[in-house]
Order: C-alpha cells, then structure tokens, then sequence
C-alpha cells in the first residue's frame, strides 16, 4: 500500500478473465492485456 493509502498491489490466483491477462483491477473496472506503460497510463488517471 502506498503512504497516502490510494493504491494497494495484491497478487491475487484468479480474476476469471484468462484471456485479457495480465489483468488488473482498479476501482472494481477490469483491465486486460497490461503492461508496464498502461499500469502508468490509468494510475494517472485515478487522482
């Protein structure tokens, strides 16, 4: 978790969308076919 508390990273074994992986999730809003550069993309627009 992050100093200010907005972000926590959790390794998690299933989200049930093999298909879009890597995935992550923010806000409840699924987000496939990740890399690096979008992680960084859509954390800019959670302020």
């Amino acid at each position: 978790t992050t100093p200010d508390m907005q972000f926590t990273l959790e390794r998690v074994n299933c989200l049930g969308c093999c298909a879009l992986g890597p995935v992550i999730v923010v806000d409840r809003d699924y987000h496939g076919k990740i890399t690096p550069a979008k992680v960084k993309e859509i954390i800019e627009t959670c302020d």
